[in-house]
């Protein structure tokens, strides 16, 4: 009898415990979002099957995305990109909505850039071709709106800004080499032919000179050229 009342209260335990693997295995069927928004992309209808286990990746139902708190991911050359900074300012233009600017702030700029073979081109090793750097910078956009995931986006971001300063069209804006002794006129040295009729002499050494950005001001009835950059009050 003790032995039957023994095998009674094991048959007992582990239908207690078949009871609890059904009930954990019961609370798995029902999947909640992390998160509180909106769904963007449903890949999973009712009644289909869905695999998710330890040993491989699980089928993904659906997408979920905060539509209050929106960033765009544009892309920066890698000449630029050493000019971005965290915290800057940027000014976005969506194409959805025309004559508008947004802006945003930098919150993520990638450490490596996004390798991309040409397209059109087979991958072959040998021929390998790859486009111009770019990284991925991400922007908090923080005026509200209601942006979908996936508009076409274009960001204009503040490098470096002045407060106080005269601003001048671009087209105002033009080149011209610098006069006085290290200028066009004193570059060029006297041109003499040797008794061959070859030409010898030419620019000195050191004497090269770089054009600089300069902006003509109407002076009375005359126009007087000053750098771009000069300060004129």
């Amino acid at each position: 009898m003790k032995a039957s009342f023994d095998n009674s209260c094991h048959q007992a335990d582990q239908a207690k415990a078949a009871l609890a693997k059904a009930d954990d295995d019961l609370s798995k069927t029902t999947i909640y979002s992390p998160i509180a928004g909106t769904v963007t992309k449903l890949k999973s209808q009712i009644g289909e099957r869905v695999v998710g286990t330890a040993l491989m990746a699980g089928t993904e139902i659906m997408t979920i995305a905060d539509l209050e708190e929106m960033e765009a991911r544009v892309d920066i050359g890698e000449i630029d990109i050493v000019l971005i900074t965290l915290g800057q300012t940027a000014h976005l233009d969506v194409d959805a909505f025309r004559d508008r600017k947004f802006t945003g702030k930098v919150t993520e700029i990638a450490n490596a850039s996004k390798a991309r073979l040409s397209k059109g081109r087979k991958q072959q090793p040998q021929q390998q071709q790859q486009e111009a750097t770019k990284f991925e910078v991400k922007i908090h956009i923080t005026d509200k709106e209601q942006f979908r995931p996936g508009m076409s986006v274009t960001a204009e971001i503040e490098t470096r800004f002045r407060t106080n300063v005269l601003a001048i069209p671009i087209q105002s804006v033009t080149t011209r080499l610098p006069k006085g002794p290290s200028g066009a006129k004193k570059n060029k040295k006297e041109k003499k032919e040797d008794d061959s009729g070859r030409i010898i002499g030419g620019p000195e050494k050191g004497q090269t000179s770089k054009p600089q950005e300069v902006v003509f001001l109407a002076n009375s009835d005359t126009a007087r050229m000053v750098p771009s950059n000069a300060d004129q009050r």
